[in-house]
This record gives C-alpha cells, sequence and structure tokens, in this order.
C-alpha cells in the first residue's frame, strides 16, 4: 500500500509544486531552501471477518505524513500554500489498490501541525489518516 500512495502522491505534487523537492522513506533530505519529505507509516490493524485462511478481512490503518520545510523568517504564506496542496492530493481520496480485486485504500481528512524551528528551517507536519481492507 506504501508504494501506492507514494505513486499517487508524487506525480500529483510535481505537478502542483514543480520547484519544490520531495524525499520519500528513508531518502537523503533535500539541502533546498524549501523541501518536502513524505512518510508512510503503518499503524493498526483490525480482524473484520471470520472464515478460512485466505478468506478473512483485515481492516488495516495507517497515516501519509507530509512534513514541508521553508527558511526561518519567510513568513507562512508559502508554507501554508504547500499544505494545501498536500491536502488537495491526499485527502478525502480513493486509491487504487496495486492488488486485483482488493478494495481501494482509503483516505480521510488531514491534520496539520506546527513542527517548529529546526536550525534554518520553519515546518509542519501534514498528516492524513488511511485505511484499506485486505484479504488474509
Amino acid at each position: 500500500m506504501r508504494e501506492a500512495i507514494k505513486e499517487a502522491f508524487v506525480p500529483a505534487w510535481n505537478a502542483a509544486t514543480s520547484d519544490v523537492p520531495l524525499a520519500l522513506d528513508n531518502e537523503t533530505m533535500p539541502t533546498a531552501d524549501v523541501w518536502a519529505a513524505l512518510t508512510i507509516t503503518t499503524t493498526t490493524s483490525d480482524q473484520v471477518t471470520a472464515g478460512e485462511p485466505g478468506n478473512r478481512l483485515v481492516a488495516r490503518r495507517g497515516w501519509a505524513v507530509v512534513k514541508i520545510g521553508v527558511l526561518v523568517n519567510t513568513g507562512d504564506a508559502l508554507l501554508n500554500q504547500l499544505c494545501q496542496a498536500v491536502r488537495d492530493i491526499l485527502e478525502m481520496k480513493l486509491i487504487p489498490s496495486p492488488i486485483a480485486g482488493d478494495e481501494p485504500i482509503d483516505t480521510f481528512a488531514a491534520s496539520t501541525q506546527n513542527g517548529g524551528i529546526d536550525g534554518r528551517w520553519y515546518f509542519q507536519l501534514v498528516r492524513t489518516p488511511f485505511r484499506w481492507f485486505e484479504t488474509v
């Protein structure tokens, strides 16, 4: 599911913000004055149906988190614009499952959190929860 979310996010991010570098999970962070980093984390799971192996449905959840950094003392207009771009791309979407016949990945309302100042950057986190169902 992580790859499906990345495949949905990266082209849309590049189209919306062509000059803002993006790092993905476990990649070196950009050194540009403005940057973004996408991390996808799975969290909890619940068994939804009973039955024989191969016929049980499990609901799985996670977070797609985009950390956006801008130079300190540059105002928040660009940061707000980039946070909105993340919400436009990920919030309340159905992302096709990479597994034929499975339901899509369902994303929910995103939240933006102040990340504070870290060295030369001021940043915010845009956290988008998601859920998918898997047959096990």
